[in-house]
């Protein structure tokens, strides 16, 4: 972790200390949004409606935007000064190195490679600086839904090895997070993702068994990611069909 944050460290800290700020859609959406979030609640406001948006807006119901999302929500509660925009970015990158770190070496281990904290760490430090976290530095929920994927994968492998319930709740939880500050077309196409995953690693032989017990456990998982992520879900359904592209 220490050797992720210097990386980390090293190249943004002209980010971090204020010398440069995050450019485009980060600054144009993301900070105004945290913003307002941060003026209403200082003010006693629960952030409903945003009145100086395209001439109004359901601000709680703005999926593809970290409204509730934990990181936003509570730097919102510090005033989300500008250097904030650029401590949300280290941070969740140094989640998404973590998390490619524990998944890439859950994985050698169970095939009982050598060398498998080594090629971790290796691939942590590469995912967390490939150019999905690089060129997208201005797209928050991308970011945001980079960050939880390798957890997601890992918690519900290690659900299906090990049969444990923790570990589905735990990926669902994940998910929820990516839901509610992670791009809508990530999580979608995730979910569809997630249907081959629990084939390839469900311990049942015959097919027909193999299917159902999949099916049977994708379920779950599925129900526990809406109930996770349903802070924004059920207001984003109750408005859907007001909401469009451009406003």
């Amino acid at each position: 972790m220490f050797l992720y944050l210097s990386f980390i460290f090293f190249n943004n800290w002209s980010v971090l200390f204020g010398c440069n700020i995050m450019k485009w859609d980060i600054m144009d959406s993301h900070f105004p949004n945290a913003v307002f979030l941060s003026n209403s609640l200082w003010n006693g406001i629960l952030p409903l409606w945003n009145p100086m948006y395209n001439f109004g807006v359901p601000h709680y119901a703005n999926i593809g935007n970290p409204i509730y999302y934990p990181s936003t929500f509570l730097l919102a509660l510090l005033g989300y000064p500008l250097w904030a925009v650029g401590v949300e970015y280290c941070f969740h990158v140094l989640l998404a190195c973590f998390g490619m770190f524990l998944l890439t070496r859950h994985f050698l281990e169970v095939n009982h490679k050598e060398n498998s904290i080594l090629f971790a760490f290796l691939t942590g430090l590469l995912y967390g600086f490939s150019t999905v976290f690089l060129s997208n530095a201005e797209h928050v929920m991308i970011i945001i839904s980079a960050t939880w994927m390798p957890y997601i994968f890992l918690y519900v492998r290690k659900y299906l090895e090990e049969q444990k319930i923790v570990y589905l709740l735990i990926a669902g939880g994940v998910t929820g997070l990516s839901i509610q500050g992670g791009y809508p077309e990530l999580w979608v196409a995730l979910f569809f993702t997630l249907i081959p995953y629990f084939l390839c690693y469900e311990k049942e032989e015959k097919i027909l068994k193999r299917i159902l017990s999949a099916a049977y456990k994708y379920l779950i998982f599925a129900v526990f990611s809406a109930l996770a992520g349903a802070i924004i879900l059920i207001p984003f359904y109750k408005v859907s069909h007001l909401l469009e592209r451009m406003g």
